[in-house]
């Protein structure tokens, strides 16, 4: 009897499931048909745009980076903080699960089968997951909550809704494709300027001052490291309490109205964790709002009697592709042995080494700029400078996408690929100069030369993702465009890592080299009086977070120049070592080889000339044919 009621309730607990589905449609993507013959097509724009909005606010992360890096000493970074080095592989993280669920979902035909209004109200709910996961791992200081919130229900959002949100606007605007995938992209790319200002807003309303333990120049209280940590004890007291030393620098971003001095950690906050919590249910109510206005087009089925038959419509073609003397067919390739080709593998790692050093650019925003102008141009490079900055970076993104879809067509996508990696390398190099230069004379010039340099690399970045599609075209033919396609997104998986995880390697180690260096010109006897520890305990103090490249510039005798801003001209050097071995890929691709054709009836064979950019597809032919597949 008790198993008889178990199955009743289980029975009617399927049943409910699946009013539910039908009462929201998304029990199959027939359900959303639009079947008014009068509804605009324009309407499903801004509901697409709504998803894509929710999606790019992964370009704005670098916004948290300073509060994550100061969630338990707020006004200076605590013992058990999290480095910088630490945080930006998270970045890394979201981006390859990207990759692990656009590539995967696509693969089994996940997106075909469940709709457009499924796929994002499930992308909505593991956005909103994420986000709330990621603040409460900030709350319990928590990496792995931060990692899996974040970085893998993040990454699986973007996945999971990208996609269809996109592909629902082309089967709406079938005549004009090139629209409907600019309109999607356009509301990826502005994620970032709508999430900046949103999150900076955010932070300035949950952030708090922690509490006062001892201004700094109380010298009657008495500070030790244990363990990595800085405690601290008051004159008659024999509790301790864990601390920060908060100097005016520290102070005069967030909290200028405090004194210099040492501060209880864990009794403010840096508002990160209320603000992921807050942006994840915004998220989620903008991308589930927008979902459920998703409706499809009815497919007009052709009436025989003005349709011209099979044969007759073969022949016509076939006469009017002679008659078009500027296309020439480029025969398809499977699939199935795509992977077998140097062309695939060429793509895919100059594909994947541009992502990974464009990721380093996107992660780092805001702390690049504050720490490589901030102490040389103080009153010009403020907080609100650098989150305009990440602003900056979004608008270079959306621009790239925008643009070079065109311009690629015109100067054949080899040509195009060719122009945006080979200057991505003395873009790079130009970053390092433009710091040196302005520590050894400030001025606007070389902010200007910095500025422009990350902007023109973040658009090659966006410029190569609209462009990717099309040239998988030109080499592999039209017909496998989304198969192949999402098998070279799996390149997302290791570049997410690979550009994060060297810059936090090489920012690191040039920290560390640089605490050496100034920590060996100090005095013994003003070390110790600074840190109240001789300077044999230097990596006990630097492991607390007590010395600091600005903590010993300050104590150093005579001129010293402050080493911050160059603490990351090895990684751009790198990056830009890896856009030469990208340009070197693209420079190597040739027209595939005819044992990898595909054997197919009633193909149009021309010749192929061997530079394949502009001449081997018409421009207009292989877009369209192209943007059948979204580019990520």
């Amino acid at each position: 009897m008790a198993l008889s009621r178990h199955f009743g309730a289980s029975r009617a607990f399927s049943g409910a499931s699946k009013s539910v589905l039908q009462r929201l449609k998304l029990s199959s993507p027939e359900d959303i048909v639009e079947k008014d013959p009068s509804y605009s097509k324009w309407r499903q724009t801004p509901y697409s745009v709504g998803v894509q909005l929710s999606l790019g606010s992964i370009y704005a992360f670098s916004v948290f980076n300073a509060p994550l890096s100061t969630a338990l000493g707020v006004v200076a970074p605590a013992a058990a903080d999290w480095t910088i080095s630490q945080i930006l592989p998270v970045f890394g993280c979201a981006v390859s699960f990207f990759g692990v669920a656009a590539a995967g979902l696509g693969r089994i035909g996940f997106f075909e089968r469940k709709g457009p209004r499924f796929c994002c109200l499930l992308g909505a709910s593991f956005q909103l997951g994420g986000f709330l996961l990621g603040g409460l791992g900030v709350h319990l200081h928590s990496m792995p909550l931060l990692y899996f919130g974040y970085g893998v229900l993040g990454g699986l959002a973007m996945g999971i809704a990208y996609v269809p949100a996109v592909a629902v606007l082309l089967k709406w605007f079938p005549k004009q494709k090139g629209l409907a995938s600019g309109i999607a992209v356009l509301g990826y790319g502005a994620g970032g300027l709508v999430a900046v200002p949103a999150a900076t807003r955010l932070l300035d309303k949950f952030r708090s001052a922690p509490e006062l333990f001892a201004a700094g120049n109380s010298e009657a209280i008495t500070t030790f490291t244990k363990n990595g940590k800085l405690f601290a004890s008051l004159p008659g007291s024999d509790s301790i309490t864990e601390v920060v030393y908060a100097s005016a620098a520290d102070l005069s971003t967030n909290f200028p109205e405090l004194v210099e001095g040492y501060y209880t950690v864990g009794t403010g906050s840096s508002g990160a964790a209320e603000t992921l919590a807050t942006m994840g249910v915004g998220y989620a109510i903008l991308m589930g709002a927008s979902a459920l206005q998703f409706r499809l087009p009815m497919v007009k089925k052709p009436d025989p009697a003005t349709t011209p038959s099979t044969e007759a419509s073969s022949e016509l073609d076939i006469e009017k592709e002679k008659s078009t003397t500027a296309v020439a067919v480029v025969p398809n390739v499977d699939s199935g042995v795509v992977w077998k080709t140097p062309q695939f593998w060429l793509l895919w790692t100059g594909v994947g080494l541009n992502c990974s050093a464009s990721y380093v650019i996107l992660s780092t925003g805001k702390t690049l700029m504050s720490e490589t102008f901030g102490s040389a141009l103080p009153e010009m490079v403020t907080a609100a400078f650098a989150a305009t900055f990440v602003s900056m970076l979004s608008i270079g993104n959306l621009s790239g996408r925008v643009l070079f879809s065109s311009v690629s067509d015109r100067l054949g996508r080899k040509p195009t690929f060719t122009l945006l990696w080979g200057s991505a390398v003395p873009l790079y190099l130009s970053i390092p100069f433009a710091v040196h230069w302005v520590v050894d004379a400030p001025s606007l010039m070389p902010l200007a030369m910095f500025y422009s340099s990350c902007i023109l690399i973040v658009s090659g970045f966006g410029a190569t993702a609209a462009t990717f599609p099309a040239y998988i075209s030109d080499l592999f033919g039209s017909k496998n465009v989304a198969a192949i396609h999402g098998q070279l997104l799996s390149v997302l998986i290791p570049a997410g890592y690979l550009g994060p995880m060297t810059a936090s390697f090489l920012r690191e180690r040039a920290v560390n080299a640089s605490i050496s260096d100034l920590a060996s010109r100090v005095s013994p006897e003003a070390f110790q009086k600074a840190f109240g520890a001789g300077i044999d305990n230097l990596d006990e103090l630097v492991q607390a977070k007590v010395v600091t490249i600005q903590r010993l510039v300050e104590i150093s005798p005579g001129t010293v120049v402050d080493p911050s801003p160059f603490i990351y001209d090895s990684t751009m050097m790198v990056m830009a070592g890896m856009h030469v071995v990208a340009l070197g890929c693209n420079l190597f691709v040739r027209p595939v080889d005819k044992r990898f054709h595909e054997v197919e009836t009633n193909v149009i064979e021309a010749e192929i000339s061997p530079k394949i950019e502009p001449k081997e597809v018409s421009p207009k032919e292989t877009t369209l044919s192209a943007e059948k597949e979204p580019a990520i």
